[in-house]
Formats: C-alpha cells, sequence, structure tokens
C-alpha cells in the first residue's frame, strides 16, 4: 500500500479500524489538550504520536522577528485605519492563533526527514492549516492525501450575526446617550483605561486597576482629569452602567453621547474594510498564508465586546473636536494592540496640539509580537508622541524591539508597587509546592496534568492549587478531574499572591505574571512550556543560569522539583538577592520624578 498522508479536522477521530493495521505516525496541531488526551486514548496500538513541544518553541524563537518585519511591510503596504483595526496588524498571540499556526507549518516542515517514507496522520483544529499542508511541497513524496475538513459556510453566518448584534449594540448605547454637557473650558487631560463592574462600587467610588491612583495625582498638580472608559465583563446592563458612570464621584466621558448615528455606521464599515486585504498570495518563510490570513478574518469579523466600543473612538476625536473641547493631552494603556490605533489616528487628525502618553502597564513576553514593531514600519504605525515604561529594563526591551528611544522614558510601575515594597521571606517552608493556574482551560490543564504526574510518586509533598480568580467553578472542576486528582490529593485556595507564596517550597506556572510575584518573595519558581501552544514568559528575556528553572515534560518537571528541594541555605539566599535585583530591574518606585512624566 503507497504512503498516504491524512490531515483531519481535530473534531474529528482516527479513520476506520481497517486501516489501523499499518503503522502511523501521526500529529496534533491545537490548543486543545483535552482533545490530545482523548485521541491518545483513543489511538491504535501501531500508531505512533510525535512529540512537537521542542520544535514549536524553536519555531516560535526562530521566526519571531522575521515576521515582525513581514507583517512590518504588509502595513506600510496596507496602511489605513481599517488596517490596524486587523487582527493580522495586530499580531497578538494571545488572542489571535495566526503565528501559532505559521509555527505549526514549520513544524511540519521540520519533521520532513523524520516522517519521510511513513504513513502520516495530521489532526488540526484549523482547517486553514490543513488545506495549506495540503497545498504545499512538504509532503511531494506521496500520492495518497487525504484531506477530511469542515466547511466556512458557518463562520460567514456567525459573522453576520456579529454584525447585526454589533448593530443592536450600538442603537441600544445611542438610545440611552444624553446631549454631551462641558460645564468649563479648561485644558482637559482624558485618561482612557479599561472598565468592569469590579471597578464601580455601590458608593459611586471609582478604582482603577490599570492606573491606580493616577488620576488624583494629576489633580493634585492642578490638572482637570476625565476618565474615558472602555468596557469590559459587564454584567450591568448598558442602561445601568451609564447611570452609574453619571451618578460617580470621578468625573466620566460617555462617549456615545457625543457620536452622530452615521458614526456607528461609519465603524462597522471600518471592521468590514478589515476583513478584506487578505485576497491573494502571502508568502512568508516559504509558507502560503493566504488560507490563514482569511480564516481568520472570517473568525473575527465584527467582533463582540469592546473591539467596536474602541473604533469608535476614532469618530469620538472628531466629535469632541467640534464641540471646541481643550484636551491638553491623553493617557492610555499602551501594548501596541488594536484597541490603541483608532484613538491615535483620531487625535493625530482632529485635535494636532493634544499629546498622547502610552504607559507600559503590563510585563513584557518575548513571544508577544503585538508589543512590538519593525522598524520598516516606523513611519506608518500610530505609536505615542511618548511611551511611558514601568521600569528601566521594560524600556531597553522595546528600544531594541523596533521602538524610537526618542519617545521612550521610564515611569513608574503603577500596577506593581507591591513588588517592590516586598522584601522576600525568612526560613523557606518545606515540601509544599504551589501551582496557580491559568484562565485558558487547555493552558491549565496542561500544566496541571504535567505537574501532577510529576508530582504523584512524590513522597512528602503537599500540592496547593490557586486557580486564576475569573476561572468558572465548573471549568475548574473539570480541569482537576481530567487530570487525575483526587480531592483528597490538594488543597484549593484563593486570596492574593502575598497569602500564599510565604508558605511555598516553590511555585509551578505558565504564561503568567505570577513568576514576578515568586522573584519578589525569594520562592523558586518552575516554568513550564506548553507542547501546543506559544510559551509566554517574561523571564525569557534575561540569560539563564542556574537560579532559574524551566521544564516541559512530566520528567524534566520532575527533575527541577528535585533540584529546588536540595538548595541549600546559601544557594537560597543568594536566590532572593537575585530575585530582588530582577524586580528593582524591572519595575520603578511612584515618586514625584516618577510621576512627572505624565505632565
Amino acid at each position: 500500500m503507497p504512503n498516504t498522508i491524512r490531515l483531519i479536522q481535530a473534531d474529528k477521530g482516527f479513520p476506520a479500524k481497517r486501516e489501523f493495521s499499518e503503522h502511523h505516525y501521526w500529529v496534533f496541531l491545537g490548543r486543545d489538550y483535552k482533545r490530545l488526551l482523548e485521541l491518545k486514548n483513543q489511538a491504535p496500538a501501531n500508531w505512533h504520536y510525535v512529540e512537537i513541544g521542542s520544535l514549536l518553541e524553536d519555531a516560535a524563537n526562530d521566526l519571531r522577528r522575521s515576521y515582525l518585519d513581514y507583517v512590518g511591510e504588509l502595513s506600510v503596504c496596507f496602511n489605513s485605519l481599517a488596517w490596524w483595526c486587523s487582527k493580522i496588524a495586530e499580531k497578538n498571540v494571545m488572542d489571535s492563533p495566526v503565528y501559532l499556526y505559521i509555527c505549526y507549518l514549520e513544524v511540519v516542515n521540520r519533521l520532513k526527514k523524520e516522517l519521510s517514507g511513513k504513513n502520516v496522520c495530521i489532526f488540526s483544529e484549523s482547517t486553514a492549516v490543513l488545506e495549506t499542508i495540503s497545498r504545499s511541497d512538504l509532503f511531494n513524496g506521496y500520492k495518497n492525501i487525504k484531506l477530511y475538513k469542515t466547511n466556512a459556510f458557518k463562520s460567514y453566518l456567525r459573522a453576520a450575526a456579529r454584525f447585526f448584534l454589533s448593530l443592536k449594540q450600538a442603537f441600544t448605547r445611542k438610545l440611552w446617550a444624553r446631549k454631551p454637557s462641558i460645564s468649563d473650558n479648561k485644558p482637559l487631560t482624558i485618561l482612557r483605561t479599561w472598565i468592569g463592574d469590579k471597578h464601580l462600587s455601590q458608593n459611586g467610588e471609582f478604582k482603577d486597576s490599570y492606573f491606580a491612583n493616577l488620576a488624583g495625582e494629576l489633580r493634585g498638580k492642578g490638572e482637570t482629569v476625565a476618565i474615558l472608559p472602555i468596557f469590559y465583563n459587564l454584567r450591568r446592563s448598558i442602561r445601568e452602567t451609564f447611570a452609574w458612570l453619571r451618578q460617580a464621584k470621578e468625573n466620566f466621558i460617555i462617549a456615545d453621547d457625543y457620536y452622530r448615528i452615521t458614526d456607528y455606521f461609519k465603524g462597522l464599515y471600518v471592521m468590514f474594510r478589515s476583513l478584506t486585504f487578505f485576497k491573494g498570495s502571502f508568502v512568508f518563510q516559504g509558507h502560503e498564508l493566504g488560507l490563514i490570513y482569511r480564516e481568520e478574518a472570517r473568525r473575527t469579523a465584527f467582533a463582540g465586546g469592546s473591539a467596536f466600543e474602541v473604533v469608535m473612538h476614532y469618530y469620538l476625536m472628531e466629535r469632541l473636536s467640534e464641540k471646541g473641547v481643550k484636551i491638553e493631552r491623553i493617557i492610555i494603556t499602551f501594548e501596541n494592540m488594536f484597541p490603541e490605533k483608532p484613538i491615535l489616528l483620531g487625535a493625530e487628525k482632529y485635535l494636532p496640539d493634544a499629546t498622547i502618553l502610552g504607559f507600559q502597564h503590563a510585563s513584557l513576553f518575548p513571544l508577544l509580537l503585538s508589543c512590538y514593531a519593525s522598524k520598516n514600519e516606523a513611519g506608518v504605525l500610530p505609536t505615542p508622541n511618548k511611551i511611558i515604561c514601568s521600569g528601566s529594563y521594560f524600556r531597553e526591551i522595546l528600544s531594541k524591539e523596533g521602538f524610537s528611544s526618542e519617545c521612550l522614558v521610564d515611569g513608574p510601575a503603577l500596577r506593581f508597587q507591591y513588588l517592590i515594597r516586598q522584601y522576600g521571606r525568612g526560613d523557606r517552608p518545606q515540601n509544599t509546592v504551589l501551582i496557580t493556574l491559568p484562565l485558558a482551560k487547555p493552558n491549565a490543564l496542561e500544566l496541571l496534568s504535567k505537574s501532577w504526574s510529576a508530582l504523584r510518586n512524590t513522597k512528602h509533598m503537599k500540592l496547593v492549587l490557586k486557580p486564576h480568580p475569573m476561572m468558572a467553578k465548573e471549568d475548574l472542576s473539570e480541569i482537576i478531574n481530567l487530570a487525575g486528582l483526587k480531592t483528597d490529593e490538594y488543597e484549593l485556595v484563593g486570596g492574593g499572591m502575598s497569602d500564599v507564596l510565604p508558605n511555598a517550597t516553590m511555585l509551578i506556572a505558565t504564561a503568567s505574571a505570577t513568576i514576578f510575584d515568586a522573584l519578589a518573595w525569594g520562592v523558586p519558581v518552575i516554568r513550564v512550556r506548553s507542547d501546543l501552544d506559544i510559551s509566554l514568559d517574561p523571564m525569557d528575556w534575561f540569560s539563564k543560569d542556574d537560579f532559574q528553572f524551566t521544564a516541559r515534560t512530566t520528567e524534566e518537571i520532575a527533575a527541577e522539583i528535585e533540584k529546588i528541594k536540595s538548595i541549600d541555605q546559601a544557594k537560597e539566599i543568594k536566590l532572593r538577592e537575585k530575585g530582588r535585583e530582577l524586580i528593582a530591574q524591572c519595575f520603578s518606585p511612584v515618586n514625584e520624578e516618577s510621576l512627572a512624566v505624565f505632565l
């Protein structure tokens, strides 16, 4: 029988049993760790699973800079408001799987020699990935290529449904809008921040997670400040939310008060235009990306949540200008992502005298590509006049990663002052392993499954689980059950990291800012890589040394656990000192000097 390649949608099973007599090598290209476990249990005895974790990590790091430059070339070509609102331009690996799928193609390319002459079966969550492989020359020597895929028609229906939902939400917001009132004509500082239910108290107090008390600090310097909200995770209705904002002690700008009806249609048209750039061929490193780009455009067409809201901020700048509102400065969160682009372009066009300040508020991960730029797009990339960094180390990273050093300044780490104030702990407790579970179910399941497999046979070790605070209880229960833990084999904890880290011998984590918490407390942390997804690790910027513990497989996690258990007192003291040095490098204190950069 000639050698065969089968390309199968991940939600489907293995081929008919009559084909099981042939030896096959199978690969899983998807983020769903639960589905991978199911397929491993279902696989026939003579079907051999091919691990791709190391190849995936190598591909992601090898292609990183060249892909940033490639998208930079597309940005020069398509430069427009609609382009900057597309997921391809954004490059956000946390929200879009495009770069992951490109790395999957590269993994398959690097497996060619190993799989040559063998029967191969590739499962993928992406129809575009499977079809791209089937059309490529990756398996030129094979005559039998069988493609099992789903129809894209449903994705068009979902996009149409999201369009009408966006339209409905827009008019609902306008229904509860009012004619804007401008109390005085003093120069205004607009502070744009993200707002959910947790930020809106019953007594009208607003607590900002991103800028802390910056609004109060600016008012103390004589500035007039108004908060421009971006809504997320709201359970309140728009009517209730607007009512809260109008009665709040804080001064809020309700954008819908300013919009015309025609502005909503313009915003929807921009979102439609952002889908139209991806016709034809897009070749990167020998891989044809057209199918992947078009699949992503359909998946994100008229995306819900805050996407439409931030597009509309382009038109808000125009309406504020028409009303004669004097804007001195606009302060926004900075991650170089899509939500920043409309307000930057709108302010540049309609409020040219306003200064735009971007605050780098979050940790920077090497593989979070959205945070970085290509030098060849420097002339077109919408960028704040000044990017205020949370510390000198982050400023240096952004300077190396495509941003002009002239616009980068050191500022205060408003969100991370608790790390600066933390000075480690006393003697290290023994035999307690803390695992922090990320919000995404597949990542949490992968972390817990691997870690528990490594810990199951380790004697005298207590396991403590701290789930992400937004994780649903039913999701947590499913993850724990799938990982094979019994109720008497772990303890579940909540609260802040400062409540649990002092009692932990070590932390096991993945793609988490809790790694910095562990450094601040002087707690050794095992950073676990993913076999299926892009691994986001803030410590990957630093050179590897004896104080870093990384692992991917169960065996590697077990080996790192033993290393940490054997740390002597002298090395433990050195580890704490190293952690304090890294925290000081990354995060600057809040003081008069660091706050002055906002003025």
